[in-house]
């Protein structure tokens, strides 16, 4: 892409780890983190109407939220949306791939947060928020990057290593009663929508492939370029106007804090916000050497 595109770098500070002592403030603080650099420069309910793809638990989505006046957060795992909708999050079960539940121009933003990654059909994704998206609208999608590949596969086993010296336990809340935009969505899935497996499986003791459309670690380090990313949007009819490099880390919470410490100070990062809007030209199709 021979463009200038604004690129922003936002590591994490001595200040933001200062307080941190468990994996879960932890995961609050570095997402609400990413969404403020993300919509750097945006007011509190900026945008009118808000659209949120993969939200996962729905636990982040308020910080979505502060910048728009009404946002809607789909999951499709239905199993794992937990929050409840309130006055200004609607919270609902939906295929990011088929947004045909949401009118043409009916969003002045959408956004998503590590999700593309996990899509088999990301044209469908990308082309379905171009339609729904109004026409000044903007779409933000983080993506991970190769360094967050990178130290997720070579840290893999010291992280079982860790895991085996600690007694994990956790807390299910009830289920909260969620919208259906889509009724045949699934509703045990994994973050690559395939059947979720319970209990041990050999595959645990090795590294996951995290990108759906990835035939194997070095294919998805291979997907996970920049080039690849800013092609995928191009011949989707949506242009890149900034680029934000987002903090270091590796996906296995505050584990090995000198080592999240360390990344951030030499300038790494784990993932990257593209903020988007409707280009020009009409959308190409897609390579069929994919």
């Amino acid at each position: 892409m021979k463009r200038a595109v604004p690129v922003a770098h936002r590591p994490l500070y001595r200040e933001q780890f200062r307080a941190m002592r468990l994996s879960k403030q932890w995961e609050t603080m570095l997402r609400e983190f990413e969404i403020r650099c993300a919509f750097e420069g945006y007011a509190e309910s900026a945008f009118d109407q808000g659209l949120e793809l993969g939200c996962g638990r729905g636990e982040h989505s308020r910080f979505v939220a502060f910048y728009s006046r009404h946002l809607t957060a789909t999951e499709i795992n239905a199993a794992k949306l937990k929050e409840s909708s309130s006055e200004r999050i609607t919270f609902a079960v939906g295929d990011a791939q088929c947004l045909s539940a949401f009118a043409d121009a009916s969003m002045d933003m959408i956004f998503s947060s590590q999700m593309l990654a996990h899509l088999t059909r990301i044209d469908d994704c990308l082309k379905e928020c171009a339609r729904v998206l109004k026409p000044e609208g903007i779409i933000v999608h983080t993506v991970p990057t190769r360094t967050w590949k990178g130290f997720n596969v070579l840290l893999f086993y010291p992280f079982l290593v860790c895991q085996g010296f600690s007694r994990l336990c956790g807390r299910v809340s009830a289920s909260a009663p969620v919208q259906s935009f889509n009724a045949a969505a699934p509703s045990a899935l994994d973050n690559n929508l395939r059947p979720h497996v319970s209990g041990f499986s050999l595959k645990k003791l090795f590294p996951e492939v995290h990108a759906a459309s990835a035939k194997g670690h070095w294919d998805e380090f291979r997907k996970l370029r920049e080039e690849h990313w800013l092609g995928l949007f191009s011949r989707n009819g949506l242009d890149v106007t900034r680029i934000v490099r987002l903090p270091f880390y590796f996906g296995y919470g505050y584990r090995f804090r000198p080592i999240l410490k360390l990344g951030n100070y030499l300038g790494l990062s784990a993932s990257t916000a593209y903020v988007l809007q409707k280009g020009k030209s009409e959308p190409t199709k897609p390579s069929t050497s994919r």
